[in-house]
């Protein structure tokens, strides 16, 4: 079994500041509070261990607790570089996230972040 850092630095020092970003921090306490939400949100989609996530996010808060959430579900995540546009966006998607199935208009449903972060894809 895998040891989960974020677990066990949230278990020994959860008061610490885990990412600063700008003016905002989050310690790890709440980090991982966060990010075992995010995981229970994924499985409550239907997205299993070994299933593909794209995803597109500016660096953020937000982006650590979706991409810590993400690990600790056993997904894989495939960053899709916002930059990106139309076929671009489209190609990888296609090569990287092979077999996915579309996620993203439930996700941005329930999830709501507070910075543009979506997950767009769930599947293996």
């Amino acid at each position: 079994m895998a040891v989960d850092f974020l677990r066990s630095h949230a278990e020994s020092q959860p008061d610490k500041p885990a990412v600063i970003c700008g003016e905002e921090a989050i310690d790890f306490g709440a980090l991982n509070r966060r990010a075992s939400r995010v995981a229970n949100v994924f499985t409550s989609l239907g997205c299993r261990e070994g299933d593909r996530v794209a995803w597109m996010s500016y660096n953020s808060i937000a982006g650590a607790e979706i991409a810590n959430g993400l690990r600790r579900a056993g997904l894989v995540i495939v960053p899709v570089n916002y930059r990106l546009r139309g076929a671009e966006i489209a190609y990888v998607l296609t090569t990287r996230a092979r077999g996915s199935r579309p996620r993203a208009p439930t996700m941005s449903r329930r999830c709501s972040p507070p910075r543009p972060t979506s997950a767009a894809m769930c599947g293996s």
